[in-house]
């Protein structure tokens, strides 16, 4: 079924007419047949590639946009395997894929941050604290953008907290908490 999928996509891509009309059904359904019925170690990749095709087709047919429920998703999957740093890639291209092709790309959905720091606190990694604060800042740009439209994750902050805290690291985790509380409930900025 996957083979045949990006054979028809191919063909929808080179203009070509499809013997079904190229719609989101098909590719959730290989997505969660691969994620829900196979243990190959490449599921992930194998549910990317069918997020990428449908990418490049949305610039066709808007009816073929990925859904943020893909992404987390496929984020949850690599988390699973323990493929923490690749889950951080794809949030990372997810948000620059929808910075650069909105129409074609969906929002990043708050929860695909919050499970993606989550991981990062409970992880082994020193670099957990930065890594937290570098995917806060990128949900705040979004929540500065986006016009009200999106809100930003509120547990989020919570977890950079503990990302420094299980490292020992309290006296820059209050650094940062008190200068949440001088900007304000309202406007909790990193300023590192």
């Amino acid at each position: 079924v996957d083979k045949l999928l990006h054979q028809w996509t191919a063909e929808y891509e080179n203009g070509k007419s499809v013997i079904i009309p190229m719609n989101w059904r098909g590719f959730n359904d290989v997505m969660d047949a691969w994620s829900r019925k196979s243990t190959n170690h490449d599921v992930p990749e194998r549910c990317l590639r069918l997020l990428r095709a449908r990418q490049r087709l949305a610039k066709y047919n808007k009816n073929l946009c990925p859904l943020p429920s893909q992404y987390t998703k496929l984020i949850n999957m690599l988390l699973k395997q323990g493929r923490l740093e690749d889950a951080d890639e794809l949030l990372i291209a997810w948000i620059q894929d929808y910075n650069n092709n909105g129409n074609s790309v969906p929002e990043p959905h708050m929860f695909a941050f919050r499970m993606v720091m989550n991981a990062w606190s409970e992880s082994e990694h020193e670099s957990a604290p930065e890594r937290c604060i570098r995917l806060l800042k990128e949900m705040e740009h979004l929540v500065e953008h986006s016009n009200g439209a999106i809100r930003a994750e509120p547990r989020a902050y919570s977890l950079v907290m503990k990302a420094f805290c299980n490292r020992g690291r309290m006296a820059e985790a209050e650094e940062i908490l008190f200068g949440w509380c001088h900007e304000g409930n309202n406007d909790r900025r990193i300023t590192q």
